[in-house]
C-alpha cells in the first residue's frame, strides 16, 4: 500500500542501521520521504564519513517517491536535530510518521500510522501514533483488538500532526516552579510521580539531551493520550549502538506480527498495559526510583567534571 502522508527518517552516524530501516520501507513504498541527516560531531573525524555515507543511503530509495533531504553540516544533536527536523516536516505537509535509524519498519506500519492520522485526525486528545509496541498480549486487556490508548509515547516510531506538535517545548523552565509539576502528577501514584520527576529535571538541568523527554512533557501538560498497536510493527534495533543506549533494558522485544482483525470501538486506555510499560520500561517502582536516583548523581557529578 502506497500512502500519502511524508515519512521523515532521522539519521546521524550509522549508516548501516539507515540502510537496512529504508530498505525495510521499500515494502510500503510511501509516495513522499523526508530524509534528514544530522551533521559530524567537532572533532570527531570518524563522524565525517560516517555522516557522509548516511547521506548517500539516500541513493536506496528506488521506489517512486518525492524525496526531501534535511543534510546538516554541522552536528546539532539528538536533542537539536529530531526536533528540528519533524518541525522542516511539519511545516512542510501538517503531519508526518517518523522513523529513526535504527527503527525497522514492518509492512503494516506505515499504513497504520497513515489510517490513524486519518482517523483521529480531529481527536484534539490525542496528540501521538505509536507504531512500536513492547506490552505482550498477555499483558492486554483486549489482546483482540487492534489499538488501545496510552499515556506513553514511544520514541522511535510515532507519528503525529501539527496540531499536537505545535505545543513541543523544548525550554522546560515551567517545571522550575514546584507548584506546577505537582500539578502534573496530582492525580498519580507517587512512585510514577517521583520516577518523572527526576527523568523531566535531568532534562530540566542538561543532565540528558534529549528531545523525547520534553516531548513526553510537552503531551502530558496538554493532556494528550496516545494511540497504540496493540502488536508490534517495528523492529528496533538501537540496542546494538545507541547514542542513549547506556544500560541493559529489562523486556524483550517483540516480534512484528499482523494486528488482529477486531474492530475497535471507542477507545480507551488500556491501564494494564500501561501498568506493564510502567513497571519494566519506564521503572516506575522503588528500585526504579534508587536506580534514578542513582543515574542523576553520578550524571551531575559527570557534567560537574565537563565543565
Amino acid at each position: 500500500m502506497s500512502v500519502e502522508t511524508p515519512v521523515l527518517i532521522v539519521g546521524f552516524n550509522r549508516p548501516r542501521h539507515l540502510a537496512r530501516t529504508i530498505q525495510a520501507l521499500a515494502v510500503s513504498s510511501p509516495r513522499v520521504v523526508l530524509l534528514a541527516i544530522d551533521g559530524p560531531r567537532q572533532g570527531n573525524a570518524s563522524d565525517i564519513e560516517l555522516c557522509a555515507a548516511s547521506q548517500r543511503c539516500v541513493e536506496l530509495i528506488t521506489w517512486p517517491c518525492t524525496v526531501n533531504t534535511r543534510f546538516r553540516m554541522q552536528n546539532l544533536g539528538i536533542r537539536y536535530a529530531v526536533a528540528d527536523a519533524v518541525n522542516w516536516a511539519i511545516d512542510l505537509f501538517g503531519s508526518v510518521i517518523v522513523l529513526e535509524d535504527d527503527a525497522e519498519p514492518g509492512p503494516q506500519a506505515v499504513s497504520f500510522a497513515h489510517s490513524k492520522l486519518i482517523e483521529h485526525s480531529s481527536d484534539n486528545h490525542i496528540g501521538h501514533i505509536n507504531l512500536y509496541n513492547l506490552v505482550p498480549e498477555l499483558s492486554l486487556t483486549q489482546p483482540s483488538q487492534p489499538t488501545r490508548l496510552s499515556r506513553y509515547p514511544e520514541s522511535y516510531a510515532w507519528a503525529t500532526w501539527h496540531r499536537a506538535w505545535k505545543h513541543y517545548c523544548d525550554d522546560l523552565s515551567w517545571l522550575s516552579d514546584g507548584s506546577t509539576l505537582k500539578q502534573l502528577f496530582q492525580n498519580e501514584p507517587l512512585l510514577r510521580s517521583r520516577r518523572w520527576s527526576l527523568n523531566l529535571h535531568d532534562a530540566l538541568a542538561e543532565r540528558v539531551d534529549t528531545w523525547a523527554y520534553r516531548w513526553i512533557a510537552s503531551l502530558w501538560r496538554h493532556q494528550f493520550v496516545c494511540v497504540s498497536p496493540n502488536r508490534n510493527l517495528v523492529r528496533y534495533t538501537g540496542q546494538e549502538r545507541g547514542t542513549h543506549t547506556r544500560r541493559r533494558q529489562k523486556w524483550d522485544e517483540l516480534e512484528i506480527r499482523a494486528l488482529p482483525s477486531g474492530t475497535t470501538g471507542a477507545l480507551t486506555i488500556d491501564y494494564r498495559a500501561d501498568a506493564w510499560l510502567a513497571k519494566y520500561v519506564f521503572r516506575e517502582s522503588i528500585s526504579g526510583n534508587i536506580e534514578g536516583l542513582a543515574a542523576t548523581t553520578a550524571l551531575a557529578i559527570l557534567n560537574a567534571f565537563r565543565h
